[in-house]
């Protein structure tokens, strides 16, 4: 886990567990099983529920649904509980998790680094419908020398992530690309590398050609995003920030020597 600090969960005295159907769960030992998700890893989007910090839908604080981008989160875990063979999905009353987060994570709404007082919003994401929902604020406590954490009560099984999340710009990113080496009946596939105020927030596939030279991106917040633009073999072409939300972005392509991953 971040920190090198252990997670902790408290189950109160005379806890039910229930599953799917809520039907209360005797007869066997408690079975834990949770899986600790390294936040700063540079495809932590892979072992996210959707593959991406970019999501269509999430319902937020005020209970509304709104698309947006999660910050480069604090922790993300997965926890599964059995009992006598049978899947834990609620409890009769809220257990707490006590979750240990990274000394050297810093905050990317903020740039500030991570501090005692702090707060960050849980989210959650079943598998029944995919959504990442709020649960409620985790205020950060220790310190650099004791390790940082935060508790939080769940009373159901799910991913949780410590983060916040910034709503996207309704209109989207238009990005128009162009060069001089680019011609009529050419495709050039590239890869584009998303991010938000430095983090990776997704990876896409595009076939430029000078009759499709334009793409959108949505979910995305209304300022603060850039691209990382590679050719077909991973080589970074340029790296360049986006205009803000409802502006265009022309991108000049440089020559390639040769146009590597030109198709013909």
């Amino acid at each position: 886990f971040p920190g090198g600090k252990p997670l902790t969960i408290t189950i109160p005295a005379g806890t039910k567990f229930s599953d799917a159907a809520s039907n209360i769960l005797s007869g066997g030992p408690l079975l834990i099983n949770v899986i600790g998700f390294n936040p700063a890893s540079n495809n932590i989007e892979d072992y996210l529920p959707g593959g991406s910090l970019s999501v269509d839908q999430a319902v937020v604080s005020d209970g509304t649904t709104a698309a947006g981008t999660f910050t480069t989160p604090l922790s993300i875990i997965k926890m599964d509980m059995i009992v006598n063979g049978t899947a834990v999905r609620s409890f009769s009353q809220p257990i707490v998790i006590g979750a240990p987060f990274a000394a050297d994570y810093v905050d990317p709404a903020t740039g500030n680094p991570i501090a005692a007082g702090q707060v960050f919003d849980i989210y959650s994401n079943s598998t029944s419908d995919n959504i990442w929902k709020f649960e409620q604020a985790v205020t950060v406590k220790g310190s650099t020398a004791l390790g940082f954490s935060g508790d939080y009560a769940i009373n159901h099984l799910s991913y949780f992530m410590s983060t916040k999340f910034a709503e996207a710009c309704e209109t989207g990113y238009r990005v128009n690309f162009s060069g001089d080496w680019m011609s009529n009946g050419t495709t050039y596939p590239l890869t584009v590398d998303v991010l938000y105020r430095g983090q990776l927030v997704y990876t896409r596939a595009y076939s430029i050609t000078t009759d499709n030279a334009t793409i959108l991106l949505n979910n995305l917040p209304a300022q603060d995003v850039s691209i990382v633009v590679k050719d077909a073999k991973g080589a970074v072409i340029l790296t360049t920030p986006l205009a803000a939300c409802g502006q265009e972005s022309n991108v000049v392509l440089p020559n390639p020597h040769p146009p590597t991953g030109a198709e013909f």
